[in-house]
């Protein structure tokens, strides 16, 4: 049944596409780039939309502290042997990283400190939750409600960004999905 919930996601994400695409060529933007952008944004839904249960699966047998240190060790595994494939068959990539992150200055290296904090951070609480909360569908449909809407705040109060009716009609729906799932549980 979750599932079903996922694949109609995906569709709605196809949906959510098509409309783009229609509302860039009513708009003047290129069309093209959009629909060139269309399977990635199925592929990534679906690889998106099985990582909730594949986590849960994981976190019925480890505590979210243990399971952040097995992902993160196994993350880092393929980065690394990423990393290497891409030095040894393509470039010399290490020098030119060495010499990219000399010319990093104070602020910059603070601010990956911080967002690397800040990952570790949302990690555990986002692990928590998906250990305690057995409910990873809408888990994952929240968090990625609340960060659209924390995104147009941001956007409003901070940057000043300046929104048309149809982005505010979108805020407002989003909002009204949040309401609906958290008055109206599975």
């Amino acid at each position: 049944m979750a599932f079903l919930a996922d694949f109609r996601g995906t569709l709605f994400t196809w949906n959510c596409a098509a409309l783009a695409v229609l509302c860039a060529n009513n708009s003047g933007q290129n069309p093209l780039l959009l629909i060139r952008m269309l399977p990635y944004i199925l592929g990534l839904t679906t690889l998106g939309s099985v990582r909730p249960y594949f986590r849960k699966h994981v976190l019925n047998t480890l505590e979210p502290l243990d399971f952040m240190f097995v992902n993160s060790f196994i993350i880092s595994v393929f980065i690394l042997l990423y990393f290497g494939y891409i030095s040894i068959f393509h470039s010399p990539i290490i020098k030119k990283t060495y010499e990219n992150c000399c010319k990093l200055s104070v602020t910059q290296i603070g601010s990956l400190i911080f967002l690397a904090f800040l990952t570790v951070l949302s990690s555990l609480l986002f692990f928590n939750m998906e250990k305690y909360v057995n409910t990873p569908f809408i888990n994952n449909v929240m968090m990625k409600a609340f960060s659209l809407i924390m995104l147009f705040l941001v956007g409003f109060f901070i940057f000043e960004e300046k929104y048309n009716p149809s982005h505010l009609l979108g805020v407002g729906l989003t909002l009204a999905g949040m309401i609906v799932l958290m008055y109206n549980p599975i």
